[in-house]
């Protein structure tokens, strides 16, 4: 692991940590922009990386499952905390795995505008 991946990690670590000591409306806000940041950092990475879709997406997910652990594993939050983190971020990523490929039957082209516009609605994105 490079030195500014620590770094992230530790960062991502000690936000988890402190996101499951908020309040419940606090802790849903943060739960909410989470999701919305790893749907859209899903969906960037996705259109930037050349090759087959299906390879893109398991790779993709595979990132992110790992980061996931290393996340819970440095987190200091309880073992129910970290299932429930690990069952949230998994349920993310199978929903916007499952939306890109719906929205790549309409749209194949995965670098086009209409494709990135209707992944980025269909996603729940804010669209600028």
């Amino acid at each position: 692991m490079r030195p500014f991946d620590y770094l992230i990690m530790k960062f991502a670590s000690n936000a988890v940590t402190n996101m499951y000591r908020l309040d419940a409306p606090q802790f849903s806000d943060r739960v909410r922009t989470m999701e919305l940041n790893v749907k859209r950092q899903l969906l960037e990475e996705f259109v930037r990386e050349p090759g087959p879709s299906d390879t893109v997406l398991a790779r993709q997910s595979a990132v992110i499952i790992q980061a996931q652990k290393g996340i819970c594993h440095d987190a200091e939050i309880t073992n129910d905390q970290k299932q429930d983190f690990e069952s949230r971020i998994d349920r993310w990523i199978a929903n916007a795995i499952i939306t890109i490929r719906r929205v790549l039957t309409d749209f194949p082209d995965p670098r086009s505008a209409s494709f990135q516009l209707e992944a980025t609605k269909q996603l729940g994105l804010p669209v600028a």
